[in-house]
């Protein structure tokens, strides 16, 4: 699972709302969330553990969230448009 956040508060990933994972969520938004680097041998990693609520952009924000969410894009990495 690849994501990217605005400002560490919103996190984000992409996703076909027709997924099993999405349809999940849209049923039941209470997830948990753990993030760490998994190159990093597993006796050097850190991680943090979130809980929060997940919820679908809706069509008229994508532009809006798309533009903070992927303002700053590694090397490799795919800054995603509403039309992408």
């Amino acid at each position: 699972m690849y994501f990217t956040h605005a400002a560490y508060r919103d996190f984000y990933w992409v996703s076909s709302p027709d997924a099993h994972h999405s349809a999940n969520l849209a049923a039941r938004p209470a997830v948990a969330v753990v993030i760490f680097d998994s190159q990093v041998p597993p006796s050097q990693t850190r991680a943090v553990y979130v809980r929060a609520e997940a919820a679908r952009v809706p069509d008229g924000e994508l532009a809006e969230h798309c533009a903070a969410a992927f303002a700053r894009v590694g090397p490799g990495a795919h800054a995603f448009t509403p039309r992408s």
